[in-house]
């Protein structure tokens, strides 16, 4: 495999009837929605290739030496794979995204219900009220 298209390909592996490929799915889908066209993540079903060794797609192809477990995420040189939670892919997706996300201030991910901000990483004090201590962020 060519090494540079290894250090910049953004491609997911999914099979069908897998609970967490379902909800890395919908966690990408949301997210590749943030991302330009150029720096979307590549969604494929490997569930023919899985369950009869049919290569429908060239990718398919050159990543079947390392595809071991399902849901598999190829990013930029990375191989996340496993049944990792969506607070995991988050964080993951966060720390190499930062730059990439079209509208960072008002990226909100949905997430047990919560919604958590994109940008975490605030400046924050210490305020003192009549409640007592507070955490004001700007």
């Amino acid at each position: 495999m060519d090494r540079e298209f290894f250090m910049k390909a953004r491609v997911l592996f999914v099979i069908d009837g897998c609970d967490h490929c379902r909800i890395w799915k919908t966690f990408i889908e949301k997210f590749n929605m943030n991302l330009p066209i150029n720096k979307r993540i590549i969604m494929l079903d490997c569930s023919r290739y899985h369950d009869f060794g049919i290569i429908e797609h060239p990718l398919i192809r050159a990543y079947r030496k390392h595809l071991g477990s399902y849901p598999t995420l190829f990013f930029e040189g990375q191989k996340v794979e496993g049944t990792n939670t969506s607070i995991e892919l988050l964080a993951f997706m966060r720390s190499y995204c930062k730059d990439d996300v079209l509208l960072p201030d008002r990226l909100y991910t949905i997430l047990d219900g919560k919604f958590i901000p994109f940008n975490f990483e605030r400046e924050c004090e210490h305020k003192r009220t009549w409640l007592g201590k507070r955490v004001v962020c700007q």
